[in-house]
């Protein structure tokens, strides 16, 4: 190999050689990353879909669980006005036990005071 000087450096015989093959080496690696760079984007761009999918789904189950909110309350106040009729219809029924109490007293009364009037 012969030697070339370069001011007062020296430089090997074929350095120009090892130039090309780093220009290789490097255009490589710059096809490569590019490459890279443009799969990362197309990710990146179906995460964004995926991204926007998944915020539409959680804005779907957020409505969900307000129309569930709702149901529960209403639940709620069905069971109250349920447990309000109950009392409401209980004492309905006590009023009706004790008139057929009075009911029963009075046919009682009545028998006997027929049965003084048929011997």
């Amino acid at each position: 190999m012969e030697v070339e000087t370069f001011g007062k450096t020296v430089l090997a015989a074929g350095w120009t050689e090892i130039l090309d093959q780093m220009q290789v080496s490097l255009s490589a690696t710059l096809a490569t990353a590019t490459k890279r760079e443009q799969k990362l984007k197309k990710e990146a761009s179906a995460k964004g879909k995926k991204s926007a999918f998944l915020k539409h789904g959680q804005d779907c189950r957020n409505r969900f669980d307000e129309h569930l909110a709702r149901i529960h309350a209403c639940l709620q106040q069905a069971d109250q006005k349920a447990q309000e009729v109950e009392l409401f219809l209980d004492s309905g029924l006590d009023g009706i036990s004790q008139w057929q109490a009075k009911a029963e007293s009075l046919r009682q009364r009545l028998a006997n005071w027929e049965a003084q009037f048929i011997k």
